[in-house]
């Protein structure tokens, strides 16, 4: 049942290796809806690539794998910066020069598949790159209570961070990481339809989304294995049953959203490849459920992102498909022949009307300018030559919608548009430059008192800075 398409999604996932462990890849997200098409070697999909093919090697024994782990883990260190941040860590929003600032969640992965391959191999590059790593975001990022105040990124921080205590046994490490696991639990709703979920965050409690709560506690349960204890065992099964709440034949639920005080159900577009996280923490607590993953597998090997597109959106990628690989690697129990590669069909609907047309003014031109209406992406279009056109069904899908401009080296503009013709102006970057100085400063303060209590005190100033 798990081998034959468990070896076509490998077969799939080696077709994006160009080089000794570079893997490259688009970063469509599925679950804002945001167009990504540079192909880059994002952070993001690495974790799942070097704990897929660890998982195959203690599986079969085959040292192949093994070693595919560690050129994939070596490629990862190389894309290190000298502050510890990884280079293309923001996903759907990296561009070739990477200069877009930075997600948690795409740091804290790497590190923690980096951590698991040298409990393995004992290669000292990857912990002392994982280790840079993690106490270069805590450094950046911590505020006395939290780092970006949302719970799937903070949360796996923690596991990264109690990775690191395994290893190093340092008792800040783990005191640090069960202070951030802890305070998010406040975040998950007790009572209610939505009970088990978590609100997004302490900045976004609008917001319930399935697949960011099974990241949530897939993190809190490898945490439990590290600890040897069932400290996170109650909440843990509170949002696996509300997980099975929102899981069906069609995929995950997409998400709920609060709109005067009751929560609203989106369950389109239904996710596929992201659900096998889900998956796999139904296979780990024996839960069963009426989603067939077979039959959304595709002639590639690959599993769409979700269902319902039939734009851009629809075609795979890696960093969504590394879920799917994780749980089916976890399945198999045999060696598998690699197939060649059929290819899929990428058939879209061309939306005609032109809604919107402008020009950008400022220092550069590549980018894309995103259509958002109740923060979801409706449409993405990218930006040539300092022009652009937003193509939709009808002008009136457009009515209250906000427009977002990504621009090349990290500048973000966000315009109402007020009629068809528009001109954006796009600030020089050099305006960032006395925030970026102090940054600098204050995180290569607080790296130098981690293990210190000034640590806790100064970062306090972070609210002040917000």
């Amino acid at each position: 049942m798990f081998e034959s398409p468990a070896f076509k999604l490998l077969s799939w996932i080696e077709s994006h290796e160009k080089g000794q462990g570079e893997f490259l890849d688009n970063a469509n997200h599925p679950i804002w809806g945001v167009e990504n098409t540079h192909l880059l070697p994002h952070t993001f999909h690495y974790y799942g690539i070097i704990k897929g093919y660890l998982t195959l090697y203690k599986h079969l024994g085959e040292a192949h794998y093994l070693h595919k782990a560690e050129q994939a883990a070596d490629y990862l260190c190389s894309l290190q910066k000298s502050n510890g941040q990884y280079r293309y860590d923001a996903f759907e929003f990296n561009t070739s020069s990477s200069q877009q600032g930075l997600t948690l969640i795409h740091n804290a992965l790497p590190s923690s598949a980096l951590l698991e391959l040298y409990k393995e191999t004992h290669k000292q590059l990857y912990l002392t790159t994982a280790k840079k790593n993690i106490l270069w975001f805590y450094s950046r990022l911590w505020n006395g209570k939290y780092l970006t105040g949302c719970a799937n990124q903070d949360v796996c921080a923690a596991e990264a961070l109690l990775w690191l205590y395994t290893i190093e046994q340092k008792p800040i490490y783990k005191q640090r990481a069960l202070q951030l696991a802890d305070t998010y639990l406040q975040l998950q709703l007790r009572e209610g339809r939505l009970r088990g979920g978590f609100l997004r965050g302490f900045h976004e409690q609008h917001l319930v989304i399935p697949w960011y709560d099974a990241k949530t506690i897939h993190s809190y349960a490898l945490m439990d294995d590290l600890l040897h204890a069932d400290r996170y065992a109650i909440p843990i099964q509170k949002t696996l049953d509300f997980l099975q709440r929102t899981f069906s034949k069609q995929g995950l639920h997409h998400w709920y959203v609060k709109q005067k005080n009751d929560w609203v159900s989106v369950p389109e577009p239904h996710l596929i490849a992201p659900a096998g996280l889900v998956l796999d923490l139904f296979s780990r607590y024996n839960i069963k459920t009426s989603f067939d993953f077979r039959k959304y597998q595709q002639a590639d090997g690959s599993f769409p992102l979700a269902s319902w597109y039939t734009d851009y959106r629809k075609i795979p990628n890696l960093g969504w498909n590394q879920f799917m690989f994780l749980y089916l690697a976890q399945q198999v129990k045999k060696q598998v022949p690699l197939q060649p590669l059929r290819p899929a069909k990428t058939l879209f609907q061309e939306k005609k009307y032109l809604a919107f047309a402008g020009t950008i003014a400022g220092l550069s031109s590549q980018g894309y300018v995103d259509v958002i209406k109740d923060h979801f992406t409706l449409t993405s279009q990218q930006i040539h030559h300092k022009t652009f056109g937003i193509y939709t069904d009808s002008e009136k899908a457009l009515d209250g919608v906000t427009l977002r401009f990504r621009i090349e080296r990290g500048l973000l503009h966000f315009v109402k548009p007020l009629g068809k013709a528009l001109k954006v102006p796009i600030y020089p970057s050099f305006l960032k430059i006395p925030y970026l100085i102090f940054e600098y400063v204050f995180t290569t303060l607080m790296k130098t008192l981690f293990y210190t209590k000034l640590f806790d005190k100064l970062a306090k100033l972070r609210v002040w800075k917000k």
